[in-house]
């Protein structure tokens, strides 16, 4: 007997132990899968009703209501005429607050659309080398040899990031669009993290519908709605994905892209941003950049370099 209950004491002293190392062992992966699929959902207690003192309420039901002496019938009309101005007025505030509360809110699609000068109505067509000619730039609109260019234009990238710590990603992004400026785009990271127990992956991915509301010749702005997704080996979740984002060809042979997305993907809110400075060669874009990921509370950080080819 002594020697069985020993055994099990032993026995929760070792589970015991596995428990609290392999919480130790959780990485940033880890974090992330916690934030999408875990319910942040903070618990409210209501404060009861206190109930009036005993006798407080018949007193207010039994006396009587106090009449106020009727005002003069003069006296009357002016505060009727001091009501309808400050209704007045506060329609006007409302309606001056919603509309600039508007205005700002959609200012990061007109003022780019104003400021470009920029004419739906324009006949686009894509170069695949933005520095090919002196009058430079991915797109060439309302020209004569327009329409000799191709009315779609794509492009393929790889890229290889880390934290400089245990973490490393492998990304692909994919791009498509029409002289109509409609398009399509998609990305995809695969995370692996060195924990003292293997290795932990973790893939993310997202893909857009897209229109480009906003054009000149070397400044093109994108926005659009689509899907996002995390994968691992125990679960998918998916969530919805909006799009903003600028590429920009400074200065033979820079070009800069920057994007901003907001969603949710599972239990969480997620945000992701990226940032990138090309050389432009023909076709082909070498770059460096960085990458944000953020899920509720968790945010995780990339450093990339990597390649692109348009086509």
């Amino acid at each position: 007997m002594n020697f069985r209950s020993t055994l099990l004491k032993s026995l929760r002293v070792f589970f015991s132990f596995l428990i609290l190392i392999g919480d130790s062992f959780a990485g940033e992966l880890d974090d992330i899968r916690r934030e999408v699929r875990t319910v942040q959902a903070a618990s409210s207690s209501e404060s009861p009703t206190q109930p009036a003192p005993n006798g407080s309420s018949s007193e207010c039901d039994s006396a009587a209501p106090s009449r106020s002496p009727r005002k003069p019938r003069q006296a009357q009309s002016f505060l009727d005429d001091d009501n309808d101005v400050e209704s007045e007025l506060t329609t006007l505030a409302v309606t001056v607050a919603f509309w600039g509360t508007a205005a700002v809110v959609t200012s990061p699609f007109w003022v780019p659309h104003k400021l470009l000068r920029d004419d739906l109505d324009a006949i686009t067509g894509f170069r695949v080398d933005p520095y090919a000619n002196e009058d430079w730039g991915f797109l060439l609109i309302d020209r004569p040899d327009s329409l000799r260019l191709s009315s779609f234009a794509g492009s393929l990238s790889v890229d290889y990031g880390g934290d400089f710590n245990d973490l490393a990603a492998f990304g692909i992004d994919g791009t498509m669009e029409h002289a109509t400026r409609w398009g399509a785009d998609a990305r995809v990271r695969h995370f692996r993290e060195s924990i003292p127990i293997g290795d932990d992956r973790l893939t993310i991915g997202a893909a857009n519908l897209t229109y480009r509301f906003a054009q000149s010749p070397r400044l093109a702005f994108r926005s659009g709605l689509g899907v996002n997704w995390l994968h691992d080996q125990a679960a998918t979740d998916l969530g919805i994905n909006w799009i903003y984002s600028a590429q920009w060809c400074v200065a033979n042979p820079l070009v800069l892209r920057s994007d901003l997305e907001l969603g949710s993907l599972g239990d969480a809110f997620t945000s992701h941003t990226l940032i990138r400075m090309g050389v432009q060669r023909g076709r082909w874009q070498a770059y460096i950049g960085g990458e944000t990921f953020h899920f509720n509370s968790q945010t995780t950080c990339l450093a990339t370099t990597g390649l692109s080819l348009r086509f």
